[in-house]
């Protein structure tokens, strides 16, 4: 499962840590992909190291929630990526993505106000573009450009398939996270709070939260 390009960057970090405690945190990507390789004979896909970089980051420092660049390229990796020359604007599901995995591994205080303005706008702005009035319940942080979407007459219709439509991306994806940290071989109850944390977001993701606006 760890050489899947499919695992989750929260089950590679959390069988790493486990393997090597957290000082492993701290090695270089190729130190982590040698070690691997060497003691478990897993040799880690690009896409599948890059999750595991990222997921690291998340568990190192904030910029996740304070820089705008590095927001968008921890999303981007997270959702299986590979790295891209130039700028390219993310997807809705590879942010609600991102953030979920954020919210499993390193959960903000208070979500609403976790992102700096700068991140909740860009992200207000991808969500416009996409047709969405009002941010879904896990990036409820978003700061909608005034220019939306209005919720009238059949855009209504169209709101619902959307908000739906992002909410089962970020609920299976829990739920087959939930799955991948279940099976590894990990000592009695040392994904306890991971698990908890990865069902109590399956839970929210049905959730609607409210609209804001920049």
């Amino acid at each position: 499962m760890l050489a899947d390009p499919s695992v989750y960057g929260t089950t590679l970090v959390a069988w790493l840590v486990e393997c090597y405690g957290s000082e492993a945190l701290q090695w270089r990507p190729l130190t982590v992909r040698l070690e691997l390789q060497r003691d478990w004979a897993v040799t880690l896909s690009d896409a599948a190291a890059a999750k595991l970089t990222a997921a690291r980051r998340l568990l190192l420092d904030e910029a996740f929630y304070d820089d705008p660049t590095v927001f968008a390229a921890t999303c981007h990796f997270l959702a299986g990526n590979a790295p891209m020359a130039g700028y390219r604007p993310g997807e809705p599901e590879e942010y609600a993505w991102g953030v979920a995995e954020a919210l499993v591994l390193a959960p903000p205080d208070d979500l609403q106000h976790a992102f700096a303005p700068a991140i909740a706008r860009y992200v207000g702005m991808v969500l416009a573009e996409h047709g969405f009035a009002a941010p879904p319940p896990v990036l409820s942080f978003a700061l909608l450009p005034t220019s939306a979407p209005s919720l009238t007459g059949a855009a209504a219709a169209r709101q619902e398939e959307l908000r739906q439509g992002l909410e089962r991306h970020v609920r299976d994806g829990l739920q087959t996270l939930l799955s991948q940290l279940r099976r590894l071989p990990f000592q009695e109850g040392n994904t306890q709070e991971l698990e908890s944390r990865v069902f109590a977001h399956t839970q929210d993701a049905a959730e609607a939260g409210p609209a804001r606006t920049a």
